[in-house]
């Protein structure tokens, strides 16, 4: 964030100094979100190039995203996996959190409902808004969707980087946009280390390398 910033501060001094900016580029690995949507767009124009790994959390990880993350958990069916949790139904994401908290899945599926049903009521109508239109007063109390911060994206041309299979990785360029919800994955920390993003573009290249890198 700072990188980008600074360029924009740069650039604009070249201007000031009548200096062509056109040959200052900004080049960005795991870029975060930090400028608004209109200007993340126009950025690619003034030289900006961002790079994204698959479920990298850090660019996906603004404050609109992260209420939108917890308006979409809270209007889950707890109660409703809780008692699935009971009969013995539920796997997959529920099995997941119990193991990362370290109880059984019915005490998770459990304690998950009782916050649900109990003091969080606003945000799962906000969820349902954000589907739907705007939720009513009755449903989210002193919340609308107006009140959601901004959303804001990494800046530039967005070359998505990602896993495909037996392909090895493959990278194309996306829409800013792309990167307004939070996904969470089994990779969604690992994917923002560099190990993986440096596993992920030595990947793409097919030039030749030096013993050390051959290693």
């Amino acid at each position: 964030a700072v990188a980008c910033l600074a360029f924009l501060y740069l650039r604009g001094k070249l201007i000031a100094a009548g200096r062509n900016p056109d040959k200052l580029k900004c080049f960005g690995v795991a870029t975060p979100p930090c400028m608004c949507s209109e200007l993340a767009v126009e950025c690619a124009s003034l030289g900006m190039t961002s790079v994204i790994l698959q479920d990298d959390i850090i660019p996906r990880l603004s404050l609109h995203n992260v209420d939108r993350l917890r308006a979409e958990l809270l209007a889950l069916d707890w109660l409703g996996m809780a008692r699935e949790s009971a009969a013995g139904s539920v796997s997959g994401s529920m099995g997941l959190i119990a193991a990362e908290l370290g109880v059984t899945t019915e005490s998770a599926a459990g304690s998950l409902a009782s916050m649900a049903s109990s003091g969080w009521g606003a945000m799962r109508g906000l969820a349902g808004g954000r589907k739907s239109g705007k939720p009513t007063s009755s449903e989210t109390g002193t919340s609308t969707s107006d009140t959601l911060p901004p959303v804001l994206l990494p800046p530039g041309r967005i070359f998505f980087l990602r896993r495909a299979g037996f392909m090895g990785y493959v990278i194309s360029e996306v829409s800013n946009d792309r990167f307004t919800r939070i996904e969470l994955s089994g990779t969604c920390l690992k994917d923002h280390k560099i190990p993986s993003y440096w596993e992920g573009l030595t990947s793409l290249y097919s030039g030749p390398r030096t013993p050390a890198e051959q290693t």
